[in-house]
């Protein structure tokens, strides 16, 4: 799926999910103000990009870090100025390690992001007060589960060792049903590996 798909996608789902215009003409100025409000959010933009088939530039780890000539150009289609946003704010290891953590779609790849003795936390509806604790590197790829998933990383905030993720996750389970979840993800990172990852999820949408 391409960048601009996903900005379809994105619309479809979410800034328009509810809009229902009497004419074409209302369709496309709701289109035009959705995709204004897109324009000022670079960071949603790179989440379309880390997962692009056009993301073709160089590699670093077998991460894709940074965008190809015709990404550019599709990129600077969607949001005058992302392009620029791209190649002139690289982004750090740590981010990057956690972006490729949050986009893989291969399960087996998650082992190399996380340290032996990684620490994962979960707090959400149902989970007491102390949260969910999971410890390993097993058993965190176990806890991650073999649903489809799908995410969107609205922002990535950096201080230090620590990665601040806010997002939304859509999980189609095995059985078929869907739903969507918003979350906040902090991750410790040490030595180049996750070290902890300490989860906050509500649920916005399904199971459905």
């Amino acid at each position: 799926m391409h960048v601009y798909e996903r900005v379809w996608s994105r619309l479809k789902r979410h800034e328009l999910a509810s809009h229902a215009p009497h004419d074409v003409r209302k369709l496309r100025r709701g289109v035009r103000l959705s995709v204004m409000r897109m324009r000022v959010r670079p960071q949603l933009i790179r989440s379309f990009v880390a997962a692009s088939p056009l993301y073709d530039g160089t590699t670093d780890g077998g991460l894709r870090s940074h965008p190809g000539p015709v990404l550019l150009e599709e990129c600077q289609a969607i949001s005058p100025g992302v392009s620029g946003f791209l190649v002139s704010n690289p982004m750090s290891a740590n981010k990057k390690l956690v972006e490729k953590y949050l986009t893989t779609t291969d399960k087996s790849s998650l082992g190399a992001l996380l340290a032996d003795d990684v620490e994962w936390v979960e707090w959400a509806d149902g989970v007491p007060a102390s949260g969910a604790i999971t410890r390993g590197r097993e058993a965190h790829i176990k806890n991650y589960g073999d649903d489809d998933l799908r995410g969107e990383i609205h922002r990535l905030t950096e201080e230090g060792n620590v990665v601040v993720v806010e997002g939304t996750a859509h999980v189609t389970k095995r059985d078929g049903a869907r739903l969507s979840v918003r979350y906040v993800d902090i991750f410790e990172v040490e030595d180049g590996k996750i070290k902890r990852k300490s989860s906050f999820g509500a649920l916005i949408q399904g199971p459905g």
